[in-house]
Order: C-alpha cells, then sequence, then structure tokens
C-alpha cells in the first residue's frame, strides 16, 4: 500500500508542481547612487534566477535586500572570506560559479556578512541549480552574459537590489491534494478492516 501511496503522490507533483513544493521566484536591478534611477534591470529567467525548485526551495532564504555589490573570487573558502568581512558586511557578495557548492558559497558569505549573493555562471548562458543545504539569506544565479553587463556602465557607486519571494501552492490544487490523500486513507481503511473468521465453541462442537 505504501509502495502504490508513493506513486500516485510522485504521479500528483508532476501533474501539479505547484502543489508539491513552492516556487522561487527573482527581482533583480541595479540603480545609480540615487537609489531611483535605474541602470540595468534584468530579466528573470534568462539572465538570472532563483534557485530551482526541485523540492529544495524551502533551504533557499526568501527577503528583499538592498546595497552595495562587492566582487569576490569563487567564495569556497570561508575563513578567507572572513577576513574580508570589514568589506563584504552588508553588500551583496558577487562570485563566480565552481569549485564547490552553491551552498557552500552562500553560507560562507553569510558568515562573513554579506546581506545577499549573486552567482554567475562561467559560461554565456544561464546555469540551473540547487540548494544542499538552508541558507538564511537570498541568493540568485546570474548568467556569464548578464554579468558582462557591468562593464558597459559608466563608473560610480552601483545599488543592487534583490528580492526573493516564494509561491504559495493554489487553494484548488491543495483541496485536489486533500481530496486524493483521503480517498487512499478510506480505501486503506477499508482494505485493513478485520474479516470475521468462524471457530469452535467453547464444548468443541
Amino acid at each position: 500500500m505504501r509502495t502504490v501511496l508513493a506513486s500516485f503522490l510522485a504521479s500528483v507533483c508532476l501533474a501539479l508542481p505547484g502543489v508539491c513544493g513552492a516556487t522561487l521566484h527573482a527581482v533583480l536591478d541595479v540603480t545609480a547612487e540615487d537609489l531611483t534611477t535605474p541602470r540595468l534591470v534584468f530579466n528573470e529567467l534568462v539572465d538570472f534566477q532563483a534557485f530551482e525548485d526541485n523540492g529544495n526551495a524551502a533551504l533557499g532564504d526568501t527577503g528583499f535586500v538592498s546595497g552595495i555589490a562587492v566582487g569576490i573570487d569563487l567564495g569556497c573558502d570561508g575563513a578567507r572570506l572572513s577576513g574580508f568581512s570589514s568589506a563584504i558586511q552588508g553588500t551583496l557578495l558577487i562570485t563566480e560559479r565552481g569549485n564547490c557548492g552553491f551552498s557552500t558559497k552562500v553560507l560562507n558569505a553569510q558568515a562573513a556578512g554579506a546581506v545577499g549573493v549573486l552567482i554567475f555562471n562561467n559560461a554565456p548562458e544561464l546555469n540551473a541549480g540547487l540548494l544542499s543545504d538552508p541558507t538564511g539569506i537570498p541568493a540568485a544565479l546570474l548568467s556569464g552574459a548578464a554579468i558582462q553587463a557591468f562593464d558597459t556602465l559608466a563608473p560610480g557607486p552601483l545599488f543592487f537590489h534583490l528580492q526573493i519571494a516564494r509561491d504559495v501552492p493554489e487553494p484548488a490544487s491543495l483541496a485536489l491534494l486533500l481530496a486524493a490523500l483521503g480517498g487512499l486513507w478510506f480505501v486503506r481503511r477499508r482494505t485493513q478492516q478485520p474479516r470475521s473468521i468462524g471457530c469452535c465453541n467453547p464444548d468443541g462442537m
């Protein structure tokens, strides 16, 4: 019965992905020092994206962060990164993909005082990534082509704004899932009800 239930839930999750896991969405833009003049506006799923769902969306932190961006190497050496904490504190850290897991990069940046992380791909296209450990600051992925757009901007302070939000499963989808689970529970109860078995009377007749 457990195998049947697991197979059914897997089918429901494939048919209705919003039921089994929330999806992370991100908004990213860059403004000038006055915080009102847009300099770069990125397109989600083309230039950047939050970490993919696939059951791991709950590991990514949500929220809105804003600040000056600081570039660093691959961000895999937590001790080395902490040595730059005075420069990293309160910033959005930009680091390149590679050499260690995405969660490691985000957690190292978090420990060094960053309020958000942007990890860019080491190729022009946008890569996809999953977190393997819970993180406490918003983080998103950038394409290699998007990071090159910074070279076209005039010198001057740039302020990055990153917002990560999590979709809530639709009530109708949740109702459908609960109804299906209720039906399975009812069927299981019926199949597990004890059946009466005839037996001998006390006199052995």
